[in-house]
């Protein structure tokens, strides 16, 4: 489950972790889960269903922070992880690798799931950024820990897409 900080306005920063489960996704806010599904629609419109209930949403991000726009309220988020970030090809001590965005753009495909084992050099999300195909290749062997976004999710440089456990497949 990958876990962020966002403050919104003066208010308490607030905990909030997603985990990809099944065909929709599991948010944590303040340890309060709520399972949703989201169905990107163009013009950056999401519809997305939460507690069974149907939602029109916006979202907008710029750096760390995000404006989101349900019904007639507008939530303006910043986040406030310190912790640095992991590029491609850096493997951590815990043989975790997680890929992220090399410049804003929008996500066409995702090819692999959580618990596949991938090679290195091999597609794991195709992205499309001023009209050019971009390929988010495994930096080596291992097993997809995660996938942290969705076809035609839009994102900007330096989000995570996938995280890849070296060590699970050394295992």
């Amino acid at each position: 489950m990958s876990g962020f900080h966002y403050k919104a306005g003066d208010h308490a920063p607030h905990g909030v972790a997603i985990e990809r489960v099944g065909d929709g996704w599991r948010v944590v806010i303040d340890g309060r889960a709520h399972d949703i599904t989201v169905k990107p629609h163009a013009g950056g419109r999401l519809e997305l269903t939460i507690g069974g209930v149907r939602r029109s949403a916006y979202v907008a991000a710029v750096g760390t922070r995000r404006w989101v726009a349900i019904g007639d309220r507008t939530w303006q988020l910043e986040r406030i992880d310190g912790s640095p970030r992991r590029r491609a090809g850096s493997a951590s001590e815990s043989g975790h690798d997680v890929l992220e965005a090399t410049m804003p753009g929008q996500v066409r495909a995702v090819l692999v799931d959580p618990g596949a084992t991938v090679k290195a050099g091999q597609t794991l999300v195709l992205a499309e950024a001023k009209k050019m195909e971009l390929q988010v290749k495994a930096p080596h062997d291992g097993t997809v820990a995660a996938v942290l976004v969705q076809v035609g999710q839009v994102v900007e440089r330096g989000q995570r897409l996938v995280d890849i456990d070296a060590t699970a497949a050394a295992g």
